[in-house]
């Protein structure tokens, strides 16, 4: 029992130590197979839109202000968002904002680079 607890301590010195780089790692395998899994069939893509909602959900809920327009926000609303609108949703919102931003149209420059 008490290797046990010597174990879990440990492990837990570790990931203070390391957890920015753990949870870059975790990030970029969760995506890597989210991507894999979406350009599957019907199942393998919800599946992998999933995956890949819940990486865009960790990566931008620490930049989120807790009040937007006098609204609050927390992590709950934006995982629920994000899970509305889905990973298409959710290029559509980012390809708005980038126009609006930069006056650059992405899905634009998609379709550019698929014809060359």
């Amino acid at each position: 029992m008490q290797n046990e607890s010597l174990i879990w301590g440990a492990l837990a010195a570790f990931y203070n130590k390391f957890s920015g780089l753990i949870n870059l790692l975790l990030i970029v395998t969760l995506s890597s197979i989210g991507r894999a899994l979406y350009t599957g069939g019907t199942g393998k893509a919800i599946f992998g839109d999933l995956l890949i909602c819940y990486v865009i959900v960790a990566v931008i809920s620490p930049h989120i202000p807790p009040v937007i327009f006098g609204l609050e926000i927390n992590e709950r609303d934006v995982a629920a968002v994000v899970g509305i609108l889905g990973v298409h949703g959710m290029r559509q919102l980012l390809s708005f904002a980038v126009k609006k931003k930069t006056g650059i149209d992405i899905n634009k420059l998609g379709v550019q680079n698929e014809n060359k």
